[in-house]
């Protein structure tokens, strides 16, 4: 007598845990600033194998922090700032944790803070937008 396979019972728990995507915004910029895997699979209720996958097929990026000085007079090593954009979400995501820690007024200030960051992006955008249009009618009139 051979068995037939059994369906799965749609009733019956995953072995894996869908989150949120505001979750899986805090848990990447948490990676971004240089927390392990380990730590924040803990804090999250996630696996680090799941950040693992997520990191190397969403392009998720560590910033480099400055460590040590490079050399004599040369305080911080010289590493490309972080896009502001990049800033005001990770200043979201820890808003987020501090919400459901349960320190409002943290996330409130947290939000502000990701707010302004934001529209200074918005502002040097801008700005470059006009520095280009304005150099591109330049030439066209020297040319």
């Amino acid at each position: 007598m051979t068995q037939t396979p059994e369906a799965p019972d749609p009733a019956a728990p995953r072995r894996y845990k869908k989150r949120p995507p505001a979750v899986w915004l805090a848990i990447r910029a948490g990676w971004e600033c240089g927390l392990s895997e380990r730590e924040l699979a803990e804090r999250y209720d996630v696996t680090a194998a799941a950040i693992k996958w997520r990191a190397r097929n969403h392009g998720w990026t560590r910033i480099v922090a400055p460590t040590a000085p490079t050399r004599a007079g040369d305080p911080w090593p010289h590493h490309p700032p972080a896009p502001p954009v990049r800033i005001a979400e990770a200043g979201l995501a820890r808003a987020l944790e501090a919400l459901i820690a349960g320190r409002p007024a943290d996330a409130i200030a947290m939000v502000k803070a990701a707010d302004a960051i934001g529209e200074f992006a918005d502002f040097v955008r801008r700005k470059r937008e006009e520095e280009a249009r304005a150099g591109e009618s330049g030439d066209a009139l020297h040319a």
